[in-house]
Parts: C-alpha cells; structure tokens; sequence
C-alpha cells in the first residue's frame, strides 16, 4: 500500500535557503581548461560490480547533463552538453570520509550474498556526488557522501549544496528530509521513503521550495 504525504518544507529549511553562504564552509571550484577534458563517452565506468552509476546522472530536459568527474576520489561535476562534450566543470573542497560502521553492517547486510560470491564490490568511503536535481531557479541540488539510505539512521542528516546554473557555490546545509532518494518536479522535492518492512507500506514525502528574500 502507497500513501503519500504532503507537507511544506519547514522554516529551519526556508531560513537554510535564504542565507548567504557562511565563511566556515570551503569552496574552492577549480579553474580547468575543458578542452583537456575527454567526452564521457570515453571515460571508464566502475562497472556492474560497483556503485550504480547512473544514480549520479542529472539530464535536464534540453538535452544537457551532469556527471561527477572522478566520483570516488573529489568533488567535481561536469556539465555536458547533448551530444557529450564537457562544457563546464564546477565543485568545491571536499573530505573524503569511510563509510561510517552502521552503513557498513547496512550495506552488508543488504547484499551479503553478491558481496560474498564477490559481484558487488563497495569502496571504503561512499561516492562524493550521490544525486543531484535542478529547480525552477536552474540551481542545482547536490546531495554528497554517506546518506541516510546508506545507514538507515533515522536521525542522520545528509549534506546538501546549491549551486547555480554557472556553476557558482551558494549554499550548504544538512538536512534530514532531503537524502539521496529524492527528485524534483514542478517546485517540489519527493523524498521516496525506504519500504516498511512491518506493514509493507512505503510513503513519499513531499517539500515545497521556498526561497524568501532578504531583508
């Protein structure tokens, strides 16, 4: 049985939205000549064996899309356009953290037995870029590093930057409503819910985003 519920995004949320970025939190985003960038056509993937890739995808409806540049080791996104050559990079400082105990024991649990027959391969530290969305604005939403998918800690909160169309950073934020199962459409931002092993009910949340301005 589906239900869903609907809410508005919080205040805590809203003020998260509205405020300029604080000093405390690095950006460095990278001056790169894309020339020297190769088409994704020809990069590796990590294979059947790893994380699933295509998670990390975001294709706008012109065509465009986005792809993390080197999704285990920085953090880098790539804009292309939609015949595939890279057209922007963008990103900023980032520490690369392991997997915490509870997403380890989660995950093996969750795929013990391809883990042990050894067709499912997870790296110590979970991908930097874990999904990404556009709003209306044409700011880009990035969820990064270990998730509440990834430990099923209710009480966990996942890190979330905005940047806009240019690539430019404006603001980071942790939040336990929005996590790596998440999409956008039409203004609002839909949190799939993990399904309830109990009753087998499974739920969407929605937000709505509401940028205010300042004062």
């Amino acid at each position: 049985m589906f239900g869903k519920l609907l809410m508005k995004i919080s205040e805590k949320m809203e003020k998260w939205i509205q405020k300029k970025p604080e000093e405390k939190v690095p950006v460095d985003i990278e001056k790169k000549d894309l020339k020297n960038q190769e088409d994704l056509s020809a990069t590796e993937s990590l294979g059947l064996s790893g994380p699933p890739c295509w998670e990390w995808m975001l294709i706008l409806d012109s065509g465009e899309f986005y792809f993390p540049e080197d999704n285990l080791n920085k953090y880098s996104i790539i804009k292309y356009d939609k015949l595939g050559k890279p057209r922007l990079i963008f990103g900023r400082e980032y520490q690369i953290e392991k997997y915490s105990e509870e997403a380890r024991e989660e995950l093996y649990s969750k795929h013990k037995k391809s883990i042990d027959m050894g067709k499912t391969k997870f790296p110590p530290a979970p991908p930097v870029i874990r999904t990404m969305f556009q709003d209306s604005r044409e700011n880009i939403w990035v969820i990064s590093g270990e998730t509440y998918e990834d430990n099923m800690n209710p009480n966990y909160e996942n890190s979330v930057d905005i940047f806009n169309k240019e690539g430019k950073w404006l603001y980071f934020f942790k939040s336990k409503n929005i996590s790596k199962n998440c999409f956008y459409n039409d203004g609002k931002i839909y949190k799939v819910l993990p399904l309830d092993p109990e009753i087998y009910a499974q739920f969407i949340e929605v937000y709505e985003i509401k940028y205010l301005a300042y004062q």
